[in-house]
């Protein structure tokens, strides 16, 4: 994380989304809870931990889906009307999980989904919804 980001120039300053998760006993960067917030504090700009939570492979099927699948995200809030765009550009609805620091929770969900999709399912989208939206 620390190595890719810092080869990029250009963005101090801009809202960025941060779609990386942890997986298979990856850290965050010494002195961070999560990647996202790492990725703040060399931007300086509004973040937000989002497009992490679904398979990327199947983005290209989420058009034909019956409802709208989900994205997480979770951030600054002055990240979210860009989050909230670029998620309805791409099928999606984005369900706020809170400020960023709940990024370190967004970030540990890699291991929960590889898991289901390594259970039998395969790859997936999911929805949060009550009901009657389903």
């Amino acid at each position: 994380m620390e190595a890719a980001l810092s080869s990029v120039v250009g963005i101090e300053g801009k809202t960025v989304l941060d779609a990386t998760n942890l997986y298979g006993g990856t850290k965050p960067p010494a002195g961070f809870a999560s990647n996202a917030e790492y990725v703040r504090s060399v931007t300086g700009g509004p973040t937000a931990k989002t497009f992490n939570a679904n398979f990327a492979s199947l983005f290209d099927r989420v058009p034909d889906a019956r409802v709208w699948p989900s994205n997480l995200w979770s951030g600054d809030d002055q990240a979210k009307d860009v989050v909230e765009r670029l998620s309805l550009d791409a099928g999606y609805e984005a369900i706020r999980l809170g400020q960023l620091t709940a990024a370190s929770i967004q970030e540990g969900l890699a291991g929960v989904l590889f898991g289901i999709a390594q259970s039998g399912l395969g790859e997936f989208v999911y929805r949060m919804a009550p009901p009657e939206q389903l």
